[in-house]
């Protein structure tokens, strides 16, 4: 591992062993065809406020978080979504903070996180569902929020204190154990485990997506970070801090290829594409402007297919064709009706549909293409 600054400044073409390429001007093809971006339905979910929040879907349904809590939206006919529960998990921070907020699946269970903690919510009959466990997870703010993805029977949470791996193996008694901080280190003796072990970590603003590739971690805040995760209770920070040129203060996503090699940073100031084919040598490709993110509220990126890529910000949401994720096309440019200048949206893509989600609520897009 090797310990380097994050700023390095614009137009470093080195830093370390990373190597940074300079910022390619995006290609936009000929015809902007908004046409294969389409609303076709919207909905007011119950728990949106205007900084937002996050999707996740399975089968039918979508489960969906915002500041007054989790909806579970039954998705069966696009054109008719319905919200058929809403839980109040007690970890989200409803109107008093525009704190981010997060939901991942765990078998008959949802991970809700928010600037309160981690939920863990019992979705056996959706219909029913009902928060059966609550964590502090020790890396969440108030109005800062988290996000969370799940990997076999771990969860890997980002708050702006950090990074906490929590054992879900038993869903009910969610365990820490391990924390720590990937962001920018002056300072670093090791990870702080659930037994209490102490580190010394400098305090940075990480929010955001963290995608897993193989046993390594993404984490976009003010740059990105490569985490180690092979030994979930002893993860190493292989690349801290990494100057994407496209991220901000308040954080940003990632959205990796389904091959694990290719990760598309996303944050108010565009998308960066990054080979992170070697997760210890990422290398920096083109970064690129999308004309719907904001520096406010940044945004989500996802693949759809095998070469598309679905950016949503709070100016809209934008069809990238990644075929070859150095040379990006724009395909189309739309409005998704939801998002919030504040907020930024998040998306996420089943069969010929993308569900958005924005501070005023839901909206289901049909992609054509």
């Amino acid at each position: 591992p090797i310990a380097m600054d994050a700023d390095a400044g614009a137009g470093a073409v080195l830093i370390g062993a990373v190597v940074l390429i300079e910022a390619a001007q995006i290609t936009h093809a000929a015809m902007q065809k908004s046409e294969l971006l389409k609303v076709v339905a919207t909905l007011d979910t119950g728990v949106q406020q205007w900084g937002g929040g996050s999707v996740c879907i399975s089968g039918s349904l979508a489960y969906i978080t915002g500041g007054w809590g989790l909806a579970i939206v039954d998705i069966s006919d696009p054109a008719a979504p319905k919200r058929i529960q809403k839980v109040d998990t007690g970890v989200l921070c409803g109107s008093f903070f525009s704190s981010a907020s997060g939901v991942a699946l765990a078998g008959d269970f949802a991970i809700v996180v928010g600037g309160l903690g981690l939920a863990v919510v019992d979705v056996s009959v959706p219909a029913e569902a009902k928060a059966v466990a609550k964590l502090d997870t020790g890396v969440m703010t108030y109005d800062a929020g988290g996000n969370v993805v799940v990997s076999g029977k771990r969860a890997f949470v980002t708050g702006c204190r950090g990074v906490a791996i929590i054992d879900i193996s038993d869903p009910r008694k969610p365990m820490v154990v391990a924390k720590g901080n990937p962001g920018v280190l002056s300072q670093w003796t090791a990870w702080e485990e659930g037994s209490g072990r102490s580190a010394i970590v400098d305090s940075t603003y990480i929010i955001g997506s963290m995608p897993y590739v193989g046993s390594h971690l993404l984490v976009a805040g003010r740059g990105l970070a490569v985490v180690d995760c092979t030994d979930p209770a002893a993860p190493l920070v292989v690349r801290p801090g990494i100057k994407t040129g496209v991220l901000t203060d308040k954080g940003g996503s990632v959205a990796v290829s389904d091959d694990g090699k290719t990760a598309y940073v996303v944050g108010g100031h565009g998308v960066r594409v990054v080979d992170v084919s070697n997760p210890w040598r990422p290398v920096m490709g083109p970064a690129f402007q999308t004309g719907v993110l904001t520096k406010a509220g940044g945004g989500h990126a996802c693949l759809v297919g095998d070469a598309k890529l679905l950016v949503v910000g709070g100016l809209g949401m934008v069809l990238v064709d990644v075929t070859d994720p150095f040379k990006p096309t724009v395909l189309g440019r739309s409005s998704s009706t939801v998002a919030t200048k504040e907020g930024g949206a998040f998306a996420a893509v089943k069969g010929k549909h993308a569900y958005v989600v924005g501070g005023r609520g839901l909206a289901v897009v049909e992609l054509s293409f």
